[in-house]
């Protein structure tokens, strides 16, 4: 029985990360397309892969404390977004603390506004947030229609549609 469990969460935790390095590595080629222009080679995929790993994580841990289970009262639309902005917001932090830990240990210490978001680093920042809370709608879109229609639905039309 616990077992079944483990592996059950396990797959969860896998399609949670596969979906997380599929928003990543489409970011990635945007990024790294919009680079093309100035010359500038991007090679992103260790950020895609262990941004994915680090987000399946997270996010499925998250998901499983209690704490927003009042989420589910609401309407679907509602959920979605709310949840969207908190892990949106959770993750805006989170890099934030991280950019200001590598400040402190940088030598070359300028202005802690201009190490975050000076020159183009604003924008770029920007973007990130707003591919996020989008990666992140879909999710819990993607999520929602799994607790409320069930995998068994969606899996056995889309293989009787193949037929």
């Amino acid at each position: 029985m616990k077992l079944d469990k483990v592996k059950n969460e396990m797959i969860e935790v896998g399609l949670i990360t596969l979906y997380f390095f599929v928003c990543f590595t489409i970011f990635m080629v945007i990024k790294k397309l919009l680079l093309i222009q100035y010359q500038i080679t991007y090679y992103g995929w260790a950020t895609a892969i262990i941004g994915a790993l680090a987000m399946g994580k997270v996010v499925f841990l998250i998901d499983k404390l209690p704490m927003h289970r009042w989420l589910e009262k609401l309407r679907p639309i509602r959920e979605i977004t709310i949840k969207s902005v908190i892990y949106t917001g959770i993750t805006i932090t989170v890099s934030i603390i991280e950019k200001t830990v590598h400040f402190y240990l940088d030598e070359d210490q300028g202005s802690w506004n201009h190490h975050l978001f000076g020159g183009q680093k604003i924008a770029l920042f920007l973007a990130h947030g707003i591919y996020l809370y989008l990666c992140f709608i879909a999710f819990y879109f993607f999520q929602y229609l799994d607790r409320h229609v069930g995998r068994e639905v969606w899996f056995d039309n889309m293989m009787r549609k193949r037929d």
